[in-house]
């Protein structure tokens, strides 16, 4: 994948870890550390792909993020993403710490355009039940009945 580079955003504890990494595996010019990014509205034009790894998610916004902008979207196999994430249907999923399906999903993303574009179109649909004009009436009936 000659064109493939990858860009991590963020300053985690794993973060220079990651950059020795990348040294390490002759990988510099392939991977972006841009640090913390406060507006990632900025980046998800300039990107084909969103890819998390987590091990462990509530309701992931950097993804719904993703999928607003019809991103393609690859993502563990946790419950938060597997609860925005329909395999095959509006992104695709692998198994936490595989990183044999990790590629293989990447892969696939990057060969099939039209499956990144599909894929993208149908998060994009999927996200849109979570946007404000959809969910604030749902959560001041939920409030109202509290209080």
């Amino acid at each position: 994948c000659p064109r493939l580079r990858l860009i991590l955003a963020g300053s985690g504890a794993n973060w220079e870890a990651c950059k020795k990494l990348a040294l390490e595996l002759g990988l510099t010019g392939k991977v972006d550390f841009p640090g913390y990014l406060p507006q990632m509205e900025d980046w998800y034009p300039v990107c084909d792909i969103a890819v998390s790894t987590s091990l462990s998610e509530g309701l992931p916004f950097n993804i719904m993020e993703a999928m607003a902008c019809a991103l393609p979207v690859a993502a563990s196999r946790v419950k938060g993403h597997a609860d925005l994430v329909e395999d095959g249907v509006n992104g695709l999923l692998f198994d936490s710490g595989s990183a044999d399906q990790l590629a293989d999903c990447l892969k696939r993303l990057y060969d099939e355009a039209g499956l990144r574009e599909s894929l993208g179109k149908a998060g994009r649909d999927k996200v849109r039940g979570y946007s404000l004009e959809e969910v604030f009436p749902e959560i001041m009936e939920i409030y109202g009945a509290v209080l």
